[in-house]
């Protein structure tokens, strides 16, 4: 499994602004097709008065994941309205435990010596 350490960050970074910028360019794709009235409004849902999904939205969320995992397929996907609190938290505790473990390793090899 591949680890953020064995992993080149800018590699990172470049990717991810590039997949920012093309999925920046779906969201303004739709709401401009929407407001020019080529999408039908009917895919508009809404969770509350508040909280507005629209299938350009589900859509490019479905890019996003299907970009990242092809990408960086041992990588988590974390999607704040599709991952619940519980396994936000459960992800989270299980990185910092690792880092943890990998910081008490270093520490460990450094005053072995």
């Amino acid at each position: 499994m591949s680890r953020i350490s064995d992993i080149d960050l800018d590699e990172i970074y470049e990717f991810a602004v590039v997949l920012g910028k093309r999925a920046g360019k779906l969201l303004d794709d739709g709401w401009r097709d929407r407001a020019a009235g080529r999408h039908d409004l009917e895919h508009v849902e809404k969770a509350n008065a508040v909280d507005i999904v629209t299938k350009t939205d589900e859509d490019v969320e479905a890019f996003i994941k299907t970009e990242i995992t092809s990408r960086f397929p041992t990588h988590q996907y974390v999607s704040e309205g599709r991952t619940t609190p519980r396994r936000m938290v459960t992800l989270i505790k299980s990185e910092l435990c690792r880092r943890r473990v990998l910081q008490q390793r270093l520490l460990e090899g450094l005053f072995d010596r």
